[in-house]
């Protein structure tokens, strides 16, 4: 083989072995960009839920949901969508499906990161002292469920959805919300 061939053979593999380093520092890059966005996006979760059971049993029964953002950016155009169904079964896809569809929610704000921000809802049609007669004696439940939706620091949009019930156990453990099993995810 001459001196010329070996130099093309030679150029030849130095050329795919540059272009294999350029497509796995491409993969690199749009992998660490995945993973900055990740780490730098907002998550708005549940930290507490209770239900206000202190005083005077006449006033409407009152539900305390504190929202907490564990990302390390702020979530901007926050709403927040709370309902709750006094039933004895609960549809977790035709509940959400309702809130999804309600027009009305809070009002757009900025949830920075690490910070608290307590919603309150009344259940103005039923008193204290109804919903605890009703969860004790009736073996009912009252269900709490929420719809929040977000942006990130980047713009894409998120949700996080949130159940929990108000229980026989709910009145004896002094008003702490029970977190169901289904109906609580986040994207």
């Amino acid at each position: 083989m001459s001196s010329d061939v070996l130099l093309a053979i030679f150029t030849l593999g130095l050329m795919l072995s540059t272009i294999w380093l350029a497509v796995a520092t491409h993969f690199l890059v749009v992998g660490a960009e995945k993973n900055a966005r990740r780490q730098l996006r907002a998550y708005i979760g549940v930290s507490e839920q209770t239900a206000d059971i202190e005083g005077d049993h006449v006033k409407p029964l009152r539900f305390k949901i504190t929202l907490h953002n564990y990302g390390s950016t702020p979530a901007y155009d926050v709403v927040v969508k709370i309902d709750v169904s006094s039933i004895c079964t609960f549809d977790t896809k035709i509940a959400f499906d309702h809130l999804v569809s309600l027009k009305k929610g809070t009002p757009k704000s900025i949830m920075f990161p690490g910070k608290d921000v307590p919603y309150w809802h009344y259940m103005m049609s039923t008193s204290i002292y109804q919903a605890m007669a009703e969860v004790g004696q009736n073996a009912r439940v009252i269900f709490v469920f929420g719809y929040i939706t977000y942006k990130d620091i980047f713009g894409e949009e998120h949700d996080t959805k949130f159940r929990s019930m108000f229980s026989r156990e709910s009145v004896h453990g002094g008003g702490g919300l029970l977190v169901c099993e289904e109906g609580n995810e986040a994207t």
